[in-house]
Protein backbone atom coordinates (compact mmCIF):
# COMPACT_ATOMS: atom_id res chain seq x y z
CA UNK A 1 0.00 0.00 0.00
CA UNK A 2 1.11 3.60 -0.75
CA UNK A 3 0.01 6.90 0.32
CA UNK A 4 -1.03 9.03 -2.54
CA UNK A 5 1.26 11.65 -3.93
CA UNK A 6 4.26 9.14 -2.58
CA UNK A 7 6.90 7.49 -5.09
CA UNK A 8 7.45 4.17 -3.84
CA UNK A 9 11.19 3.81 -4.23
CA UNK A 10 12.96 0.27 -3.26
CA UNK A 11 15.54 0.61 -0.91
CA UNK A 12 18.70 -0.35 -2.08
CA UNK A 13 20.65 -3.67 -0.25
CA UNK A 14 24.27 -4.47 -0.12
CA UNK A 15 25.71 -7.20 -1.89
CA UNK A 16 24.92 -9.41 0.99
CA UNK A 17 21.70 -8.34 1.56
CA UNK A 18 21.91 -5.38 4.73
CA UNK A 19 20.42 -2.17 3.94
CA UNK A 20 23.51 0.30 3.91
CA UNK A 21 22.97 2.70 6.97
CA UNK A 22 25.18 5.93 7.84
CA UNK A 23 26.04 6.36 11.71
CA UNK A 24 22.32 7.97 11.97
CA UNK A 25 21.06 4.92 11.12
CA UNK A 26 19.33 6.23 8.14
CA UNK A 27 19.46 4.55 4.81
CA UNK A 28 22.65 5.39 2.15
CA UNK A 29 19.81 4.93 -0.43
CA UNK A 30 16.87 6.60 0.93
CA UNK A 31 17.02 9.10 3.51
CA UNK A 32 13.44 8.45 4.50
CA UNK A 33 14.11 4.65 5.47
CA UNK A 34 15.99 4.13 9.70
CA UNK A 35 17.28 0.60 10.15
CA UNK A 36 19.05 -0.98 12.89
CA UNK A 37 20.06 -4.38 14.40
CA UNK A 38 20.24 -7.67 12.05
CA UNK A 39 18.93 -5.70 8.83
CA UNK A 40 21.28 -2.71 9.02
CA UNK A 41 24.91 -2.34 8.38
CA UNK A 42 26.62 0.82 8.89
CA UNK A 43 28.92 1.74 5.76
CA UNK A 44 32.55 2.00 6.59
CA UNK A 45 31.95 0.49 10.14
CA UNK A 46 32.26 -3.11 9.25
CA UNK A 47 30.98 -5.00 12.33
CA UNK A 48 30.18 -8.73 13.82
CA UNK A 49 26.21 -9.24 13.68
CA UNK A 50 25.63 -9.25 17.80
CA UNK A 51 22.90 -8.73 19.79
CA UNK A 52 24.80 -6.25 21.76
CA UNK A 53 25.05 -3.69 18.51
CA UNK A 54 21.30 -3.95 18.04
CA UNK A 55 20.55 -2.84 21.96
CA UNK A 56 22.68 0.16 21.44
CA UNK A 57 21.13 1.11 18.39
CA UNK A 58 17.44 1.26 19.81
CA UNK A 59 17.68 4.13 21.94
CA UNK A 60 20.08 6.10 18.70
CA UNK A 61 17.21 4.86 16.42
CA UNK A 62 14.09 6.29 18.50
CA UNK A 63 15.55 9.49 18.86
CA UNK A 64 16.45 9.85 15.07
CA UNK A 65 13.18 8.52 14.39
CA UNK A 66 11.39 11.51 16.40
CA UNK A 67 13.52 14.18 15.22
CA UNK A 68 12.96 13.05 11.60
CA UNK A 69 9.18 12.77 12.07
CA UNK A 70 9.80 16.75 13.17
CA UNK A 71 12.04 17.61 9.78
CA UNK A 72 14.95 18.37 12.44
CA UNK A 73 17.07 15.44 10.77
CA UNK A 74 18.55 17.51 8.57
CA UNK A 75 19.89 19.81 11.46
CA UNK A 76 21.12 17.13 13.96
CA UNK A 77 21.25 13.50 14.30
CA UNK A 78 22.60 11.03 17.10
CA UNK A 79 25.27 8.75 16.11
CA UNK A 80 26.80 5.85 17.61
CA UNK A 81 30.17 6.07 17.74
CA UNK A 82 32.73 3.84 16.53
CA UNK A 83 33.29 0.11 17.83
CA UNK A 84 37.13 0.81 19.68
CA UNK A 85 39.11 -2.33 21.07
Amino acid sequence: MTMPGRAVQIVTLTSDGYIEVNNAYQSISDNRVFAGGDIAKIKHQPRPRSGVFAVRAGPILAKNLRLALTDRCGVFCWIQKPQTG
